[in-house]
């Protein structure tokens, strides 16, 4: 067993839905270590520290507080010295104050850019590349928006870190490597880079900011001391791609098995949320409403599920309003869809059991999501239920490897689904639940736990 060695875990959200980031956490500091997890306080109502039923604590940094704190100090600072440098300009020559003042404008901008490449190391060799990779105003402005948003990461993490004396930094994905690197550059101690996703494969990123992401993971890559993925694919698309990097660990996406779960009797509660009659068949999706995950497709496509099933997404995120919209649309005949809020990773099971079918619908239109393994894969066995997915390698793989669902092509065409629902009889449903609960009683969270743990044993002998 490991002694009593620190780690600081940081993760650039609030940390509360992150499923995988609190397992490993709990993890870790069930095997002896004492972990911290520093995110985001990205609402009002979230606690800025708290510490969990394991002993894990989370702290987490006031984000937008920060960002104003810093926004108008840098501002408050620019103008002092705008005016301060044009009166002395003004005073001792012949220039008038306006000329004077526009002069003072160019110089301190300049002699900032002068001091945060050379002298401070403000913003570190990967913003000084992605200041250079800028061709034109709209790269510079994105380039600028990174330079505040790492400060206020520096700002609001390092002093807290330093503080806590870690024996060990964990990096959960490419957004908070720099941040990390940092602090290990002050602290020298080993550092663990745990990739969630490709991030410069992401459909929502511009091309620009891909370049500046493969720019950054090229550059940082030789100060990962440990590198954990989700998946062999994307494991071994990093490898291939970015040679410096250790050898990867699949640490995969999966849930904690708890047999009192599949043996709890199902209370309703997803039925009675969304307002259907106890005989109707659910296809649940549950997860974030984020762009390409296939989700306006698939609300589109219950306007042709047969009167026996009904669809219901349960989570939040930015693209809730539109797809609201069409399901009220699609309602008006006979109500097919609901959108319900999500609910803490702890009752989640519970409402999930309710479900007769879990869908992954994500959309072919980036190599993220193709090599994508979600939570989903495993919360839905967890409660019980079959899958159906979009045929993509590792979704594909493992529902396969499991006879525990069924796999759809292309999501966007609105009969795909229907045609799925109206083939299957109540003897299809059994046998996948009965061959997804195999599925979670063998591959589940507790087998890769120890996978996890031993990257921290290498790197402490």
């Amino acid at each position: 067993m490991p002694g009593k060695k620190k780690i600081a875990s940081i993760v650039l959200n609030s940390v509360s839905s992150d499923a995988r980031v609190l397992r490993e956490a709990e993890s870790l500091q069930k095997s002896g270590y004492e972990v911290v997890v520093y995110g985001l306080k990205l609402k009002p109502e979230q606690k800025k520290e708290e510490v969990l039923s394991s002993g894990v604590r989370i702290k987490r940094a006031d984000y937008y507080g920060d960002k104003r704190l810093i926004f108008l100090c840098a501002l408050a600072t620019c103008a002092f010295s705008v005016c301060f440098f044009a009166g002395i300009l003004h005073y001792f020559s012949d220039i008038s104050f306006l000329a004077a003042l526009l002069f003072s404008c160019v110089a301190v901008i300049f002699s900032s850019f002068v001091l945060a490449f050379t002298v401070f190391d403000f913003i570190g060799e990967h913003l000084r590349l992605l200041l250079m990779e800028s061709r034109n105003i709209s790269h510079l402005k994105i380039a600028l928006k990174w330079f505040f948003v790492e400060l206020i990461y520096r700002k609001s993490f390092v002093g807290e870190v330093l503080k806590f004396k870690p024996d060990f930094l964990h990096a959960h994905d490419l957004s908070a490597l720099p941040v990390t690197t940092y602090i290990k550059g002050l602290l020298s101690v080993p550092l663990i880079y745990d990739s969630h996703e490709i991030f410069e494969e992401m459909r929502d990123k511009t091309n620009y900011e891909q370049q500046v992401y493969r720019v950054l993971q090229e550059k940082l890559s030789s100060t990962v001391d440990g590198f954990i993925t989700i998946n062999e694919s994307i494991g071994e698309f990093l490898r291939e791609r970015y040679p410096k990097l250790p050898n990867v660990t699949i640490v995969k996406n999966a849930s904690v098995y708890e047999s009192s779960i599949l043996k709890n009797q199902y209370d309703g509660r997803l039925h009675h949320a969304s307002n259907f009659s106890k005989d109707r068949k659910i296809i649940l999706y549950q997860g974030g409403f984020g762009e390409g995950r296939g989700l306006e497709g698939l609300v589109q496509s219950s306007r042709l599920f047969p009167e026996s099933w009904g669809l219901v997404l349960m989570g939040w995120g930015p693209l809730e309003e539109r797809l609201g919209r069409i399901a009220n649309e699609i309602n008006r005949d006979l109500k097919r869809v609901v959108i319900i809020p999500g609910v803490s990773q702890q009752e989640l099971p519970f409402w999930t059991q309710g479900a007769s079918l879990g869908v992954i619908p994500y959309v072919n239109n980036c190599l993220n999501h193709f090599y994508c393994s979600p939570n989903k894969l495993w919360e839905y066995p967890r409660s019980g239920v079959p899958i159906v997915a979009s045929a993509f390698p590792e979704l594909k793989k493992t529902i396969e490897k499991a006879r525990m669902g069924w796999l759809i092509n292309d999501f966007e065409k609105e009969d795909q689904l229907s045609i799925l629902l109206r083939s299957l009889n109540p003897d299809d449903l059994r046998l996948a639940r009965e061959n997804a609960i195999k599925f979670i009683e063998k591959d589940n969270w507790q087998k890769y736990e120890k996978d996890l743990i031993e990257v921290y044993l290498k790197l402490e002998r």
